[in-house]
């Protein structure tokens, strides 16, 4: 039988990535013409691209009235933000999806360690308007990575845990049936003396 032990820790289980996340991104937005999606990317490291097209690639929907954006790039942890022009059933409103990442590491029995993320998502629908007074819809994702690691650890539980948890069932079992035995012969005598006392 096997059980997981669970275990928090400050570091950066992925030290390979170099301080960055790979990011894929695939959205579609039904309403609104190819012409007018664009991705900007921002980070607390001092990153701020605005029309980033490498490794991205618009798709025109509906006859050319959406568009569907995909696109793959690296950002910097711990904190970055990725927007996109965008329009919604609700016209020109923008959409923010506010995600705390935690990194998750995964260890199997044989010691194979695989790394991932565990995340919440919160989002608000909200209307923007520039200085200007111009309306500027867009879909805003902001990451938090947090600086605490969860680690699942797979082990084989001991034998001796096994023979433990065996006796434990077999005197409980005795436990209980001396219970019922014992609630039934105190009824059985007090039913007798009940039954004596009637033909006296």
């Amino acid at each position: 039988m096997n059980n997981r032990v669970n275990e928090l820790y400050v570091d950066d289980p992925d030290k390979d990535s170099g301080g960055k996340i790979d990011v894929s991104l695939n959205v579609s937005l039904p309403n609104l013409h190819c012409d007018l999606v664009g991705l900007d990317i921002q980070d607390e490291m001092g990153r701020h691209e605005v029309g980033h097209i490498d490794n991205s690639m618009k798709v025109p929907l509906n006859q050319g009235g959406g568009c569907r954006f995909e696109g793959e790039f690296t950002i910097n942890k711990p904190h970055f933000v990725i927007e996109i022009t965008s329009v919604s059933t609700a016209a020109l409103a923008s959409h923010d999806y506010i995600l705390k990442i935690v990194p998750t590491v995964y260890e199997d029995l044989s010691g194979r360690q695989r790394f991932s993320y565990q995340y919440t998502v919160a989002n608000k629908e909200y209307v923007a308007y520039s200085h200007t007074g111009r309306i500027i819809p867009a879909i805003w994702f902001r990451y938090d990575l947090s600086p605490i690691t969860v680690k699942y650890t797979e082990r084989r539980q001991p034998f001796y845990r096994f023979i433990t948890t065996i006796c434990a069932i077999v005197g409980g079992t005795f436990t209980v049936a001396g219970i019922i035995d014992s609630c039934i012969f105190t009824a059985s005598e007090a039913w007798k003396k009940i039954q004596i006392g009637k033909m006296s």
